[in-house]
């Protein structure tokens, strides 16, 4: 029987454990030309689609749903990581603000930080950062700060970064980037003392002598070295 969503649902999600989600998403495009109307059936592709982590097609679902009703803060969620990942990354940051504040999570939050990040609108993206690392409980606490720290960096808020490159430190203490970061943080605003203090930790830390990091860290205390040495110092 076609019509009989409630049964296609069940077998839609039996390929979905299957990890068929070809099969699944067929099923829906085919319940889907005898009933084009039926929301349901889009909101089902979409979430096979999802879950496949194939973000383009549970974008084309999820617009149709979209222009016709009102979703709610779950889809919306959906809707709005979906976007992000299929790099329509404009487009997910009014969806993913439909979400009250009640409604917040990590995970949405990160995204749209990332999203207003990749968009340089740095301000905005040090916001959502803090935000996820407020609301975060995951092990991504340092990734999140690393990149709040970044954000004010580019906004021109060296000082800022510092505060938030030492949170990094603070939950991944054994990762020598985050001595990088704080060094570069440092030396933007004008501290050497500061700065000269951490990129030689760094130095002394870092495994890859290779690294960008590492020669640039290597070169500006060469540098720094230099000129103390031609000042009599």
């Amino acid at each position: 029987n076609p019509y009989d969503i409630s049964s296609l649902a069940q077998v839609v999600e039996l390929y979905e454990g299957l990890q068929n989600f070809d099969r699944a998403d067929s099923l829906v495009r085919a319940a889907l030309k005898t009933q084009p109307d039926r929301e349901e059936l889009y909101l089902l592709g979409a979430r096979a689609a999802y879950r496949a982590q194939d973000y383009y097609k549970a974008v084309q679902y999820l617009r149709h749903v979209d222009s016709t009703s009102t979703l709610n803060a779950t889809w919306n969620e959906i809707y709005g990581i979906s976007l992000y990942r299929a790099h329509y990354i404009d487009e997910s940051i009014p969806i993913l603000k439909r979400l009250h504040p009640s409604d917040a999570e990590e995970g949405p939050t990160y995204v749209m930080a990332m999203a207003f990040y990749r968009l340089e609108q740095y301000d905005s993206a040090a916001c959502y950062f803090e935000m996820a690392a407020d609301l975060g409980t995951s092990t991504d606490l340092p990734v999140y700060y690393e990149f709040a720290g970044r954000s004010h960096q580019a906004a021109g808020r060296p000082m800022k970064a510092v505060e938030a490159y030492e949170e990094s430190y603070r939950y991944d203490p054994e990762d020598p980037v985050f001595t990088y970061l704080i060094a570069r943080a440092y030396d933007e605003a004008g501290d050497r003392e500061q700065a000269a203090a951490y990129y030689k930790s760094y130095v002394e830390r870092e495994t890859d002598h290779e690294s960008d990091y590492y020669l640039f860290a290597v070169d500006r205390l060469t540098e720094w070295r230099r000129e103390d040495f031609f000042r009599g110092k």
